[in-house]
């Protein structure tokens, strides 16, 4: 083999790994772009109760803490909940007591967290109402397809509560 042809052989390699190494770097931005579009939330659903300035030493509240993970602002526009499946499915929006947690709509920027509350305690038995809607309608009596929603403007996030407040419902489940 001729210096030419080793010459034309290194050439060829040249532009093909030039060329892998261009699709690699598309590749990787393209990655990074959609991942830092991407919303990422920690959500936790419980109850709650307050210590301190307030009448009742035995106020409990049902709390949903939402945490910016993400590297972009996040406007969570509304809370609810989905229980059951298919033809059973119910979906409930949920309202919050404005003088115990952030408004909605909420902005939450990278790393910033918001609680939004509201009272088992003070107006109609929040515990029974919603027990009875989330069993009667879906018929999951061990409330295993219940799931918190958090809306956002892109996007809809579910979690399902914590188990404390799921024995609390099935507890106050009446027939």
């Amino acid at each position: 083999m001729s210096i030419d042809q080793q010459i034309q052989i290194w050439n060829a390699a040249g532009t093909w790994l030039a060329a892998i190494g261009t699709l690699a770097a598309v590749i990787f931005a393209l990655y990074t772009s959609k991942k830092a579009v991407n919303q990422d939330l920690d959500i936790r659903i419980g109850i709650r109760s307050i210590v301190g300035g307030f009448e009742s030493s035995d106020a409990e509240f049902v709390s949903f803490q939402v945490t910016n993970k993400g590297l972009n602002t996040v406007t969570i526009n509304n809370l609810g909940w989905k229980a059951g499946r298919g033809k059973k499915k119910l979906l409930c929006i949920q309202m919050i007591d404005r003088q115990l947690a952030n408004s909605i709509p909420k902005e939450l920027a990278h790393g910033q967290t918001a609680s939004f509350m509201f009272s088992l305690t003070e107006g109609e038995n929040w515990l029974l109402t919603s027990s009875k809607s989330f069993i009667d309608e879906t018929g999951d009596k061990e409330l295993k397809s219940l799931r918190g929603i958090v809306s956002t403007t892109l996007q809809q996030f579910y979690q399902p509560p914590e188990a404390a407040l799921i024995k609390r419902l099935k507890a106050a489940y009446k027939p």
